[in-house]
Formats: structure tokens, sequence, C-alpha cells
């Protein structure tokens, strides 16, 4: 009996393996772990897509080749990265990270610029924390390509929410979705982070809204402890989100999120018949986490008022908004597959400012009709609204 224990324990220890790389490739989480182990590689091998080599056409000429130069050209015109946040990142790691940079005579970089900083604040600045473990080019490659692997890991899970079991399409989308032409040509935090920390948002809303507990493996945290972590999940997106401070891509985002889990709160409210009191005790929790986030944004700014003064009253960038009435049409359905923008003769000056062509397609002029009507079929059908 004891040979044939061993025997079957050690045809287990043999299966085992397989069972769990198959259990692995049928999870939903393939992709993000596949992503993982991408961004270890691309940091490993200090890769990422800085424009940083423009200088060397300065110092060499324009027909130099950069020999670390594997995909790609270097974009002249991405000059907010390769002429001011990359130049400000090496600049605060050879400073020691302080606070007030003396390369910009003591100016707080905390509100200037998204660049690794020794100060409280920058705990709600996840990508800049790896500056303090890994050496400069790694940590610099492992940045770049973080922000990118966390909007994908979102959008992914979002779509999953809406299509549960479609992990395909899930993929496709998400993926899709971050190599976009939009996010590819204003690669910043100030871009990036908004949408990924917008999903999460949504993520943990939704969970919130219904009573869905923590998981971990096969623990379950019970109600209590499920809401504390909610809470402090919940408080740390937020304030991470607005210590952006970037308002022309956080107002957007932030509507769309508010207006999703307004939809999404009705819906179960009306579907699921639940009580009214229910359900605002669980939106509580929002309220709490946002609350607290609020406070974390109004310490940051009564911690430094003279910069935040200062930016306050900058000239920079002047007049950017259109009155009423006076934007022109056809910029409004401008996208990256206008055929001048693939010549480079013409697509450096088709637009007076090229980032105007790198947007999403304009899909809801073509979706609206399609969607009343359905929501209006819906009604007579079923006598109910998807909200």
């Amino acid at each position: 009996m004891q040979k044939v224990s061993v025997r079957a324990a050690k045809e287990k220890s043999k299966k085992t393996p397989g069972k769990l790389g198959k259990r692995i490739f049928k999870s939903v989480w393939l992709l993000p772990l596949g992503l993982v182990l991408l961004l270890v590689v691309l940091t490993s091998f200090r890769l990422s897509g800085t424009s940083v080599a423009v200088y060397d056409q300065v110092y060499y000429g324009s027909n130099y080749h950069d020999p670390h130069l594997i995909f790609g050209k270097v974009q002249p015109i991405r000059s907010d990265e390769w002429l001011f946040n990359t130049q400000m990142t090496v600049s605060q790691a050879r400073a020691g990270f302080p606070l007030n940079n003396p390369d910009l005579n003591g100016r707080d970089v905390s509100v200037i610029a998204d660049v690794p900083y020794k100060d409280w604040s920058v705990v709600f600045k996840p990508q800049n924390l790896i500056f303090f473990v890994l050496p400069l080019e790694f940590a610099f490659a492992f940045k770049w390509w973080f922000l990118l692997i966390l909007l994908i890991v979102g959008c992914y899970f979002f779509v999953l929410r809406l299509f549960p079991r479609q992990r395909l399409f899930a993929a496709l989308v998400a993926t899709g979705f971050g190599l976009s032409p939009f996010i590819f040509w204003w690669y910043q935090t100030i871009t990036i982070a908004p949408l990924a920390y917008g999903f999460l948002i949504i993520l943990l809303g939704i969970r919130l809204i219904e009573d869905e507990p923590v998981k971990f493996l096969r623990f379950t945290a019970s109600r209590v402890w499920s809401y504390i972590i909610y809470v402090v999940a919940l408080a740390y997106l937020l304030a991470s989100f607005g210590l952006l401070l970037y308002p022309p891509f956080q107002i957007p985002v932030g509507i769309a999120v508010a207006v999703f889990l307004l939809g999404y709160f009705i819906q179960t409210w009306r579907s699921d018949k639940q009580k009214l009191t229910v359900i605002l005790k669980r939106l509580s929790v929002i309220a709490v986490a946002g609350i607290i986030a609020l406070g974390i944004g109004l310490l940051f700014i009564e911690t430094r008022p003279t910069v935040i003064k200062s930016v306050e009253n900058t000239v920079y960038p002047g007049a950017r908004v259109a009155s009423s009435g006076g934007y022109q049409v056809d910029r409004l359905g401008a996208t990256y597959l206008q055929f001048q923008l693939q010549r480079d003769s013409r697509g450096g000056h088709y637009y007076g400012n090229q980032s105007e062509s790198s947007s999403f397609l304009m899909l809801f002029p073509f979706l609206l009709i399609p969607g009343l009507l359905l929501t209006g079929y819906e009604y007579r059908k079923l006598k109910k609204v998807d909200w």
C-alpha cells in the first residue's frame, strides 16, 4: 500500500504542472500575466519609446544613424517628452530626487512635471516609485511601459464585466484601445493615466454597487473588511487621478466615469428591486472614499501654495477655448486615417497642430440613432430601459 501511494503521489506531482498551465491558459489572468512578463523583459533590456536620440542629429548630423535605435524613428515634434520630461527625469535622478529641482532654480517639480521626487505625495504617483528601487535606465523603461499595460489591463477587465467569459474579445478591444494613435501620439502620463484610472474606478464602483466581497485566491473577506479595502483602494485611485493635475483629459474622463456609474446604479436598483437604503449604504462607501481623496488633494494644494499660484497666473498655453459654433466641423471628425497624413511633405503641415489628427474614430454619430432605436424597441418589448 505504501508503494502504491508513493507512486500515486509521484504521478500526481507530474500532472500538476500541466494542470496549472492549463488553468492559467483558460484563466482571465492570462493576458495580464503575459503583459507583466513583457514588462519585465522590456525593463530588463532597458527598452523604451523615447525620442531623446533627436540630439544625435544635432551633434552628428541629420544622416547619423543611432545604433541604439531598434525600430521606427525619432519624432522631434514630441518635444514634451525628449525636451522636457526625459531631461527633467535625468536631472532629478542626478540630484537625488529633490522636491525642488536645483537646475530650475529650486522650482517645485511635484506640480510642473511628472518626475520622481521625495515627498509624501509621490505615493499617489505609482509610475515614479520604481525610480527609488531600480537604476535610472531600468526605471525609465519600466515607467514607459507600465502606464500602457495598466491601461490595457483596466480596459480588459472593464470589457469582461460587460461581456463575461469573452476573453478573446476583451483582449482585442483592450489591446486596440491601448495601441491606438491617440495614446501613442500623446504618450504621456497626463494622457494614459486618466484613462487607466477611469477604468479601474469604474470596476471598483461596479463591485461596490453589486456588493461583491473582496476575494483573493481562496480567501474571501467579510463585508466590513471588504468595505474597508474598497474605501482605501478607491480613495487611492481617486487621489492619484486628482493629482495628475491636467484638467483637459481629467474632465472628460471624469464625466464618462460618473455617467456610467450613475447608469449602472439605476440599472441595478431597478432590476434587482432592492431597497434604496441598501443601495445608498453601498454608495456611502464611494462617498467616504471621495471625501478622503478630496482631503488628500486639498492637503497637496495647501502644502505648495506658491507654485500653484504661479501656475494659475502663467501665460502658457494661452487661449485654448473655441467659442460656441466657431469650431470647424471637418476637424471634429478628423482622424489618423486621412491620406494626407501619410505623406511626409504634407503631414507635418496638414493642421496647425498635428495632434488634432491623432484622435479616436468618431463612432458616436453612427451609433446614436441605432442606439436610440434599440433602446426604444427594448422598452416596447420588455417595458424596461437599459440605463
